[in-house]
C-alpha cells in the first residue's frame, strides 16, 4: 500500500499521499488540499515547497545542489559544450561522437534566422534593455 501522511481539521481526516523524487527526498502531495478542505498551505520563502516533478532537474538551493540529469552543473560546465549539455536535456543521456556531431549540425541548420531579424535588431537603440528587446524580437518571429 502507498504512503499516506494524514491532515486532520475540524474533526475530519484527509489523506495525502506521499511521494519520493528522484534523488530519494520525500514530500507530501497536497495538490488537492484546497479542493478537499478549503484551505491552502502558507509557506514563507518557498523554504518546503517542491512546485514540479522532474525528470531533468534536481535543485538544493540550501547545500548548492544543481543537477541536470544526474550530473552535477560544475561537471557539465567544465567537461561538456553546449551541443552535448542540449542533447543531454532533451534525449537524457550524453551524446556518443557521432549524435554529437550529428546533433551538433541539426542545430546549426535550424539555428539560421530570417535576414529581417537583423533589420529588426538594428532598429533598436544600443542603450535598450536586453529583455525589451528580446520581448520584441520573439513577438518579431511570429511574423515571419
Amino acid at each position: 500500500m502507498d504512503e499516506m501522511a494524514r491532515i486532520e481539521v475540524d474533526g475530519k481526516s484527509y489523506e495525502f499521499p506521499i511521494v519520493t523524487g528522484s534523488e530519494g527526498e520525500r514530500g507530501i502531495d497536497i495538490g488537492k488540499l484546497r479542493d478537499l478542505t478549503g484551505l491552502i498551505t502558507l509557506d514563507p520563502g518557498y523554504k518546503n515547497t517542491g512546485s514540479c516533478k522532474s525528470a531533468i532537474t534536481f535543485i538544493d538551493g540550501d547545500v548548492g545542489i544543481l543537477r541536470y540529469r544526474g550530473y552535477p552543473i560544475e561537471e557539465l560546465a567544465e567537461k561538456s559544450s553546449f551541443v552535448e549539455t542540449a542533447y543531454l536535456l532533451i534525449k537524457g543521456e550524453l551524446p556518443t561522437t557521432a549524435e554529437r556531431e550529428s546533433f551538433g549540425r541539426m542545430l546549426t541548420r535550424h539555428s539560421l534566422i530570417h535576414e529581417d531579424m537583423h533589420q529588426f535588431f538594428a532598429g533598436y537603440p544600443p542603450t535598450s534593455h536586453p529583455m525589451a528587446v528580446l520581448s520584441a524580437m520573439v513577438t518579431s518571429l511570429s511574423a515571419l
